[in-house]
Formats: C-alpha cells, sequence, structure tokens
C-alpha cells in the first residue's frame, strides 16, 4: 500500500480514473502488481472492489499495516498509511479541513470498507463541486479512512492498495 505522492482535486475520473491515478503511480515507481484507489461511491464500496486479502497489507517499504483484511477493516491498523509509492512522505493538498501540516487522502468509506453515508463523494467521484469524506495520512485509527469532510475543489491524496 502507499499514498500517492500527487495531489487531486475530488474530481478524480470516477472510481475507474481513481484506480488508474494509483495504477500510473505505482508504473512510475517500478512497483508491480493491480493498484486500485481506497474509495467508494454512493453505489459501490470498497468493501466490494477489493480483494479480501489473507496475506498482510504492507506499506512499500515492507512495514505492516495489517495482518489480512480483517484486521485492515477493524478500526485500527499496526501503523498508519504514511508513505508514498516513491517511499516518502505523501501529498499535501490545500484542503479546508484539517491543519495544512496534515495530508488528507480521499476514501469516501468507513474503517469497515462500507461507503460513509450521505452525499459525500463528489457527484461520483467526478466533480470539483460539494464535499468528499477523506482520511488522514498516517493515522492508525479509524481516523485513516473517515476523519473530515473538504470541498471536492479542495487537494488530496489517493490511498492505493495492490491487488
Amino acid at each position: 500500500m502507499f499514498v500517492t505522492s500527487q495531489v487531486f482535486t475530488g474530481d478524480l475520473g470516477g472510481l475507474d480514473g481513481a484506480d488508474a491515478k494509483c495504477q500510473a503511480a505505482a508504473q512510475a515507481a517500478d512497483l508491480s502488481g493491480t493498484f486500485r484507489a481506497w474509495l467508494s461511491s454512493s453505489t459501490v464500496s470498497a468493501l466490494e472492489r477489493f480483494v479480501h486479502s489473507g496475506v498482510p497489507y504492507r506499506l512499500v517499504n515492507g512495514k505492516e499495516i495489517a495482518s489480512n483484511w480483517d484486521d485492515l477493516t477493524d478500526g485500527t491498523l499496526a501503523m498508519g498509511i504514511d508513505v508514498s509509492e516513491l517511499k516518502g512522505a505523501p501529498g499535501k493538498g490545500t484542503h479546508t479541513c484539517m491543519p495544512d501540516s496534515l495530508s488528507i487522502v480521499w476514501t469516501g468509506t468507513k474503517e469497515t470498507g462500507a461507503p460513509v453515508g450521505g452525499e459525500y463523494f463528489c457527484d461520483g467521484w467526478v466533480s470539483p463541486t460539494g464535499s468528499g469524506y477523506a482520511g488522514a495520512a498516517g493515522s492508525a485509527d479509524s481516523t485513516w479512512t473517515a476523519n473530515c469532510l473538504p470541498q471536492c475543489s479542495d487537494q488530496a491524496a489517493l490511498y492505493c492498495v495492490e491487488q
């Protein structure tokens, strides 16, 4: 797993566009495999989009964040996801929901992998208007995936998970 070094508005090109951004970041960093964005919409959840792995989830630097899918989605991580595809700090955009010193990550997803309630998905992740749920990069509690509600015109990174 990694957090993108680049940041994006909530107009991600939908779930497929976000997945393409993750895959492009992985390929640019010479990471093999298929990567998807940890992202839900009002109609499709991360729970449905991802392989429920029985093996550990690790950062690109090798550190384990969860021992398997159940551990990834139980509300706490062994450590926060705070490493980019380049093995450095995640991208930090401009946003309205947390101190500028923190990196936020578009998710639309609860810690269980289910979508957050309401219409906080930047209109299916294709619009720079409205609001979209985001997590806090580096957090190990449930706020890693559901922490704040930035404007869709704000900039945030993506969590990318190898499938």
